[in-house]
């Protein structure tokens, strides 16, 4: 049995061969009956077979309508007129020369359709009126009491292994149907999960790139500011001091050559490789050959089998290096430049990297660390800062993956 919406609990299918049982069942105790007969009337051979048709064609139609149907009372309507209608086929056929156990053959599938539809306790009242119908008819012809404790056990033993049987098979395509219905739900799971994954990769490099375009906006702005200010002041001690003025220019022509380099670098990151489809490694790689260390020695390894985490980890990672070379070439004076990136934690992926430069003994940091702590936070990953005035600088960070 499994239950629908309303948790009333529905039979289920098991296919048409639940009708061909019916009917070959039907047809051989009609066989029996028959051939145990020595003479039939017109009247009952017609009653008989009216009352056969109607049995066959309640039990395969009327059962197909009812299985379908929450109505308790429509399906203990349809076992009332089966057992009745069983009962006086039995009645009919059965003569003191008569084997009833095999006229009592066709009452059987009734016993097999109660454990396919109703609960426990109206299957076991139809499987004892079935047994009664049969003790009633057995005592009627034989006459004997004996007779019937003689033939009772066998009817009733195969009356259980029917039901038994037919429990295990019910039992097996609930199961069944309770995997499809779980593996049907893991998959919309499975589906959605996916759906949010993509959903959030997307927001995170929509929000990096949003972040991005405020620093090249910010950045930018300043630069302008500045070169604006020197080329006003040049302008102004043109004609007074004209040595000043060509100091100004070139302070501003600086300026403007370090605003295009800013650009060039934030327009670099907003294409970045991370965007197409290329791995970690490389994409660093290409981050490392791409930048300009003005003598430092730079040395790359990568620790581990290379493996794929998320867009917003790769993210992180890139630009936790992005970062740590600019602080590197910018500030810290050093010859030498360490870059791991490490894979043999299996939950995560560390990058560490070292330089030997002059340190510092300040780590509160300023916005690129800020960014880093950030960045790292949001994916609830590590990140530690080591220097000190002398003994250069060392950022390590461990992301989920």
């Amino acid at each position: 049995m499994r239950e629908n919406d309303k948790g009333i609990k529905k039979p289920i299918h098991l296919g048409n061969g639940v009708d061909i049982a019916f009917l070959l069942v039907v047809l051989a105790a009609y066989f029996a009956i028959f051939s145990s007969l020595p003479t039939v009337t017109i009247s009952q051979l017609i009653a008989m077979n009216v009352l056969g048709i109607s049995y066959l064609l309640m039990g395969i139609y009327g059962y197909k309508y009812i299985l379908d149907t929450d109505n308790r009372l429509i399906q203990f309507g349809y076992f009332t007129i089966q057992l009745i209608l069983g009962g006086l086929i039995i009645y009919l056929g059965s003569t003191p020369e008569s084997e009833v156990s095999l006229n009592s053959l066709l009452l059987l599938p009734l016993a097999v359709q109660s454990v396919i539809m109703l609960p426990q306790a109206g299957m076991l009242a139809v499987n004892a009126i079935i047994l009664l119908l049969y003790s009633v008819s057995n005592i009627k012809y034989s006459g004997s009491l004996s007779e019937l404790m003689n033939s009772l056990p066998v009817f009733f033993i195969g009356q259980i292994f029917i039901v038994f049987f037919t429990q295990i098979a019910v039992t097996e395509q609930n199961s069944r149907e309770e995997i499809n219905r779980l593996v049907f739900e893991l998959e919309k799971a499975n589906q959605h999960l996916k759906e949010y994954a993509l959903q959030v990769e997307e927001l995170a490099v929509t929000r990096e790139r949003n972040r991005l375009a405020r620093e090249i906006h910010d950045g930018l702005g300043h630069y302008l500011t500045s070169i604006f200010m020197q080329v006003q002041a040049a302008r102004a001690t043109l004609n007074i001091d004209p040595e000043k003025s060509a100091d100004l220019l070139e302070k501003a022509q600086s300026l403007s050559q370090k605003a295009l380099t800013d650009v060039r670098n934030s327009v670099s990151t907003l294409r970045s490789p991370l965007l197409e489809n290329i791995s970690l490694p490389v994409a660093l790689e290409q981050l490392i050959e791409q930048s300009q260390f003005n003598g430092i020695h730079v040395e790359f390894n990568v620790l581990g089998e290379v493996r794929h985490i998320s867009a917003r980890g790769t993210w992180t990672i890139y630009r936790t290096l992005q970062e740590g070379i600019h602080n590197t070439v910018k500030y810290s004076m050093a010859n030498q430049l360490e870059i791991i990136l490490d894979y043999r934690d299996l939950e995560m992926v560390s990058l560490i990297i070292n330089d030997d430069g002059v340190g510092t003994n300040n780590l509160n940091g300023g916005f690129g660390i800020i960014g880093i702590k950030e960045r790292v936070k949001l994916l609830e990953g590590h990140c530690k800062f080591t220097s000190s005035e002398g003994n250069g600088f060392s950022i390590q960070i461990g992301i989920p993956g």
